[in-house]
């Protein structure tokens, strides 16, 4: 488990970055963003200059949690489902509107590092493989 301290200050850096961009939580998001901090399956994206401008948060499933999200269109419910398994399951990704198209490079890396992501679209639950192994639950942040 990770340290309460540090946890927080995971907390704070996305709730920060919702705010800067204009966005809300609604409870759900914010299970995901604490589930997803306390297992470190959150990574930062910087700009060049160091800036933080976005985060990038999943869950990591298995085989049977992504048969039932796909069947029945229930998400993960209990903080052990986010660490379970070596699908990444993309909750959210945000970048602040004024860095978006300058770190495209960062977001092909990180799409390169988990070899099995899986997100939605138009409430439908999608897959899409690459080619690499999936990042370890502490990784680092992307720079």
């Amino acid at each position: 488990m990770m340290d309460e301290n540090a946890l927080f200050t995971l907390l704070g850096k996305i709730h920060v970055l919702r705010m800067a961009a204009g966005l809300g939580s609604s409870p759900l998001q914010q299970k995901w963003v604490y589930f997803s901090a306390s297992t470190q399956k959150v990574t930062f994206i910087y700009t060049p200059s160091g800036v933080m401008a976005g985060y990038f948060i999943w869950a990591s499933v298995n085989r049977d949690t992504w048969r039932q999200l796909k069947s029945t269109g229930v998400w993960p419910v209990y903080r052990h489902e986010w660490d379970e398994g070596t699908l990444s399951l993309i909750l959210d990704v945000l970048i602040l509107p004024e860095w978006r198209g300058s770190l495209i490079p960062q977001l092909l890396k990180l799409r390169r590092d988990h070899q099995v992501m899986i997100w939605q679209r138009d409430e439908q639950p999608l897959r899409r493989h690459t080619s690499v192994s999936l990042v370890p639950a502490g990784a680092s942040d992307v720079t």
